[in-house]
Order: structure tokens, then C-alpha cells, then sequence
């Protein structure tokens, strides 16, 4: 238990590369077959003429495009979260080893 306080553990932040990993590669995979659905569609002879499988493409990709974006953003937002915690533990534990040295 001895210096609990004052490092920070590594889990927290391998596990979120893990599962910001994870995530990421499924947003990939799902984008790529909505992307290859969509250049199916419009080379298929049923496709619509109006170009509505152009727009499916279009649409899977700003689809895609917001969800990595806000992915992204959250990501930075938990790190943000994360190291926050960090130093304020970090405070408390300078704040306590001050208080106790002085008794």
C-alpha cells in the first residue's frame, strides 16, 4: 500500500487504448462496408437512376466521419478526465505527506 497515492495506475490508460482500439477498428470495418455496399448498389443493374446509391456513399461517409470525430473528442475528453484525477491525487498526497511530517 506504500506510495498507493502517489503513482498514478497504468491499467486505466492501457485499457482505454484497448478499447479505444476496438472501437476504432469496428468504425473502420463498418464504414468500409457501407462504403463497398454503396459502390455495389450503383453498379448493380437494379441500381435506382435518381443516384441514390451516390448519396448512400455520401452518407455512410459523414456518417462515419462524425463518429470519429466524436469518438476522437471523447477520448480526449477521459484523458482529459484522467490526468485531472492524477494531479489532484497527486496534491493530496503532497497535502497529507506535508501534514503528517509536521506532526
Amino acid at each position: 500500500m506504500k506510495g498507493s497515492l502517489a503513482r498514478p495506475k497504468k491499467w486505466p490508460i492501457v485499457l482505454s487504448f484497448c478499447w479505444t482500439g476496438i472501437i476504432l477498428s469496428l468504425g473502420a470495418w463498418w464504414l468500409y462496408l457501407l462504403v463497398k455496399l454503396g459502390q455495389i448498389l450503383q453498379d448493380s443493374p437494379l441500381a435506382i437512376k435518381d443516384g441514390i446509391p451516390k448519396d448512400f456513399v455520401k452518407l455512410a461517409k459523414y456518417e462515419g466521419l462524425t463518429f470519429f470525430v466524436l469518438l476522437v473528442s471523447f477520448l480526449f475528453y477521459i484523458f482529459y478526465l484522467y490526468f485531472r484525477d492524477v494531479k489532484r491525487v497527486n496534491s493530496l498526497s503532497t497535502f497529507y505527506a506535508s501534514l503528517t511530517h509536521e506532526l
